[in-house]
């Protein structure tokens, strides 16, 4: 309907540059081109509730859903309809895991996306105990860079995200060999690390990132599953995709 009404407007104006006595024939642009009837008690197909997906970025989630140490009842009420959907759960290519575990009163401030130093209420425990109130699936993000903290080795970040993994399979339900029972569906490699200002990692320093981790984590839990994002190289988008 709006792009009719453009080209009426359109179709009046040049009536009105070229004096136009009758401007009738714009009225004609306005009116219905076609009709279309919806039959809603036929189905032709039901999709599948893990088609949705949501990206819950620890503090932008916890600043706009998490209340006195749970998340809001009204999110909670608008999300179960989703059962079955994945959620992504991001600090993106800085996130020290180990600040946003244990007692909160003890956790120390992580470094956000723009807001500065914040402390994480909402970290991988509160994240799973969401992911069982709405019945949903996730995929974890691997933070692969430690931008920021420059002291960090590729051995130590290795080992982190080992650990990282590991606290997975200790606190989410049915996750010691990710199994099909556990919710935790991928680990996903990296945040946009091909283009992200500060790191636009060309294919082989990407490659030497996620050998070890991937070796080490098929070795000791063969199930586990793992995906990536990488821009498309013809059309300049990003694409998420399960690789082992």
């Amino acid at each position: 309907m709006l792009n009719k009404l453009i080209i009426y407007m359109f179709c009046m104006l040049i009536a009105r540059l070229s004096l136009a006595a009758d401007r009738s024939a714009c009225d004609g642009l306005l009116k219905p081109m076609s009709e279309v009837l919806i039959n809603s008690s036929v189905v032709l197909s039901t999709p599948p509730k893990s088609i949705f997906g949501f990206t819950v970025d620890w503090y932008l989630f916890q600043k706009g859903h998490f209340r006195k140490g749970k998340v809001r009842d009204e999110t909670i009420s608008y999300l179960k309809p989703f059962e079955g959907a994945i959620y992504r759960y991001s600090g993106g290519n800085d996130f020290p895991w180990e600040n946003a575990v244990g007692p909160i009163a003890k956790r120390k401030r992580i470094l956000t996306n723009y807001e500065g130093l914040k402390y994480p209420e909402f970290g991988p425990k509160e994240f799973i105990d969401f992911l069982d109130s709405v019945n949903g699936d996730a995929t974890i993000l691997i933070d692969l860079a430690r931008k920021y903290n420059k002291s960090f080795t590729k051995d130590q970040i290795l080992d982190s995200n080992l650990d990282y993994i590991d606290f997975y399979k200790k606190n989410a339900s049915n996750c010691s060999e990710f199994s099909a029972g556990c919710r935790i569906k991928y680990f996903e490699l990296g945040n946009e690390v091909d283009w992200e200002e500060g790191l636009k990692w060309s294919p082989i320093e990407y490659q030497s990132r996620i050998d070890g981790l991937i070796k080490k984590s098929k070795l000791i839990t063969p199930k586990i599953n793992f995906c990536n994002n990488w821009s498309n190289g013809t059309m300049g988008r990003e694409t998420v995709r399960p690789i082992f």
